[in-house]
This record gives structure tokens, C-alpha cells and sequence, in this order.
């Protein structure tokens, strides 16, 4: 699914974020405020909570049982570690051209999406 996909929230959680970018974007459009709308991907690394996927798999391979729960395998996700996120963040920022665009962070490549 790419950023072309059209939004449709499920959850409150996936509708704040819908909302979020929109106002951003409604706010560069009428005050041409610089605005440059960032979507990572999961992001891991130090001091993330133990209930995130990484984490989590970790602590049920090292319990006692060494079995690993997953749930819902379906669906493909893109994990991005917490220095290519920064990285991402700061190219989407100087990028010449970059305002009023949407970017999605993944695989430790940022990739521009036009409007």
C-alpha cells in the first residue's frame, strides 16, 4: 500500500493521524506555512516499550517456553530502527522541494510522494 492509497481510518487511533496530516497540510495551504508531512514506519530501537512487536517477540523467545505468539501474520510491515527514523526525518526537512509533500520513511529510504 503506498501513499496514493486512499485514507480510510478504522480505528480512533488511524483517524487522528488522517486528521493530523490534514489540518498540517490545510495550514501550508492557507498560510503557506512550511510543512513537510512525515509518515514513518514502525520505528525500534533503545528505550522502546516492551509491548511493541520487536520487544515483545524477544521476551517470549527468552521466556520459559521459548514459544513465540504472533497473532495476525497476514499483513507485511516495514520496521525502521530509531537512527535511519532521524536520519529520514532530517533528509524530508532539507530537502529542496520537500514543502507541502508527503514522505514515508522505510527500509532507511525516504521516499517523496507528490500532491
Amino acid at each position: 500500500m503506498d501513499e496514493k492509497h486512499p485514507l480510510s481510518a478504522q480505528s480512533p487511533y488511524a483517524a487522528t493521524k488522517v486528521a493530523s496530516d490534514q489540518l498540517a497540510m490545510s495550514y501550508h495551504s492557507t498560510f503557506e506555512l512550511p510543512v513537510v508531512v512525515a509518515r514513518p514506519f514502525n520505528a525500534f530501537g533503545p528505550r522502546q516499550s516492551l509491548r511493541a512487536v520487536i520487544p515483545s517477540v524477544i521476551l517470549q523467545a527468552l521466556g520459559e517456553t521459548g514459544v513465540v505468539r504472533l497473532g495476525e501474520t497476514s499483513s507485511t510491515r516495514d520496521f525502521t530502527y530509531v537512527n535511519d527514523l532521524a536520519n529520514g526525518l532530517m533528509d524530508m526537512l532539507l530537502h529542496d522541494g520537500g514543502v507541502g509533500e508527503v514522505f514515508r520513511d522505510g527500509h532507511g529510504v525516504a521516499r517523496r510522494y507528490g500532491r
